[in-house]
């Protein structure tokens, strides 16, 4: 995997671990580094209701989290699945087992681009499982 690829995925987790950190200690905002995988997942989450907005401030990116009526993050048990140097692959049976079996939002890097996992077996593909989170 080449350096840039690394610094990637490394900005990436880090990004994951920010904001289930900020959405524990319920954080208005979460400031964090910026990358191209950051902005496409917060694209995602935006378009799916999971933030409101962010904006992109020279290097870093400023999130505004949403909260669930009853006052919980979206992202307290933000759980991580594929890392650095393990990468975790679900095929399109994998997918349809666990929309079936799991209350979780899973999100997966697919060719089509992110998707929940439901989407994903509805659209027969598989992908690299980012995170989950339960809503």
């Amino acid at each position: 995997m080449c350096k840039e690829l690394v610094g990637e995925m490394k900005t990436f987790l880090f990004f994951l671990g920010g904001l289930k950190s900020a959405s524990k200690t319920k954080k208005r905002f979460l400031m964090a580094k910026s990358s191209k995988s950051v902005v496409n997942f917060l694209r995602f989450l935006q378009r799916e209701g999971f933030i409101y907005t962010f904006a992109l401030e020279g290097s870093f990116v400023r999130v505004h989290l949403k909260y669930k009526g009853n006052g919980e993050g979206f992202f307290d048990d933000l759980e991580i699945y594929s890392k650095g140097s393990k990468k975790v692959y679900w095929n399109v049976e994998k997918c349809s087992f666990i929309r079936k079996h799991s209350s979780s939002m899973i999100v997966l890097s697919t060719s089509q681009g992110l998707l929940f996992a439901h989407e994903a077996h509805r659209r027969h593909i598989g992908g690299m499982v980012l995170c989950s989170f339960n809503i």
